[in-house]
């Protein structure tokens, strides 16, 4: 079969490329930095560092891992690798789906353009890639609490990462937030298409689901806030 270009040129295609280059470049730098040079963070190879940038015991104290712990935390990069890699074949089974639909069902236009994805499809798109943003935030956020635990970072190195550790974490949760409400919109337009009178429809739609609206809402301020609380409290 002859590969379709086109999809090469959709929003979809675009986004899951830049997020693998931003996780293989997490990959790639916590495989160099930290399973190679400190050997999957041995305690002696971090110790000889703590001795050389002067940590204190109650640090050290704070920054040990016990053994399964050390080695729980190790796998948690892989197992989001994986997880990601999950993710990218659910999207292109939903796009490649979507696709013969509109070929064999759609319009003329929907026929010619069958890789362009309909509103519906976009929003589902949406809450599928979802987990790929947390993925590679958590990863972030994991090598900066391994910078600062192994003791490479210390003062204003130490606290831009414990800014970032934040940060990362505190982006996934507005976008999460966004996706909520996404997923909302989608079962709005499913109960639009069933029986019933325009104003049950209307008061479902802004009534029903008012809760899932202010948490939405609120959830994305108060993510917000810490987010620039960590910035400002950093610089």
């Amino acid at each position: 079969h002859k590969f379709p270009v086109p999809v090469l040129l959709q929003w979809y295609t675009i986004a899951f490329v830049a997020f693998g280059a931003f996780l293989m470049e997490c990959l790639g730098n916590i495989v160099l930095n930290d399973y190679r040079d400190t050997h999957f963070l041995d305690p002696q190879d971090i110790e000889d560092l703590w001795d050389e940038k002067n940590i204190t015991q109650d640090l050290r104290d704070d920054f040990h891992l016990p053994g399964w712990l050390r080695w729980l935390s190790l796998a948690s990069p892989m197992v989001g690798a994986v997880a990601f890699a999950i993710l990218i074949v659910h999207a292109i089974l939903n796009v490649t789906h979507g696709s013969r639909w509109r070929k064999e069902n759609g319009t003329e236009e929907e026929k010619t353009l069958n890789w362009k994805t309909s509103e519906r499809q976009e929003l589902v798109l949406l809450v599928i890639s979802m987990p790929a943003v947390f993925i590679i935030m958590s990863i972030r956020s994991t090598e900066r609490m391994w910078m600062v635990m192994r003791g490479w970072h210390t003062g204003a190195e130490r606290a831009t990462d414990l800014a970032l550790f934040d940060e990362n974490l505190e982006l996934a949760a507005v976008c999460q937030y966004y996706t909520v409400f996404v997923f909302s919109q989608i079962c709005v337009s499913l109960l639009q298409e069933q029986k019933g009178s325009n104003d049950m429809k209307k008061a479902i739609k802004y009534v029903g689901f008012q809760g899932v609206y202010a948490w939405c809402i609120i959830g994305s301020i108060h993510s917000i806030l810490l987010f620039v609380i960590a910035f400002s409290g950093h610089h």
